[in-house]
């Protein structure tokens, strides 16, 4: 399926979201995956290694480096500025491009696996804190089913 085209202009949280507030290291688009690097700035989320696939959270706003930038860390009904959304499907860091959204199914051996939500309709998903930062290497393809 590959990453999700994200309209960052439409993402808008809802008014059930929880939001923090941090300092972009590097440029940010709204609808990013964002994770937290070690001297406590936000860097776009990826797949590819363990330390930048544990999500923080969805960017809210733009940023530069430097600046500050709002992200919602949970949040029920996230408009992600993504159309046509497979209700059900669940969406996790993207190993292809740092800050994208991916589904699960993209993902490949060697990727860290971690959920950043599961759609609930045509352009909304559901984010929660307590299932993006579990992030675990995907499975192999030499697996047997024997």
């Amino acid at each position: 399926m590959g990453d999700l085209t994200i309209s960052s202009n439409t993402v808008e949280a809802s008014s059930d979201s929880r939001r923090k507030t941090g300092i972009a290291a590097v440029a940010i688009s709204a609808g990013q995956a964002l994770y937290r690097d070690g001297s406590g700035s936000y860097r776009l989320a990826l797949a590819s290694t363990l330390a930048e696939s544990k999500l923080e959270g969805i960017a809210l706003c733009g940023a530069d480096p430097g600046q500050p930038v709002v992200f919602a860390w949970y949040d029920p009904d996230l408009d992600i500025g993504a159309a046509n959304l497979s209700k059900g499907q669940i969406y996790c860091v993207s190993s292809n491009a740092a800050g994208a959204v991916a589904p699960i199914g993209d993902l490949t051996a060697g990727d860290y696996v971690t959920v950043v939500g599961i759609a609930n309709g045509r352009r909304s998903i559901y984010i929660t804190n307590e299932t993006g930062n579990r992030s675990t290497a995907a499975k192999g393809t030499s697996e047997s089913n024997t």
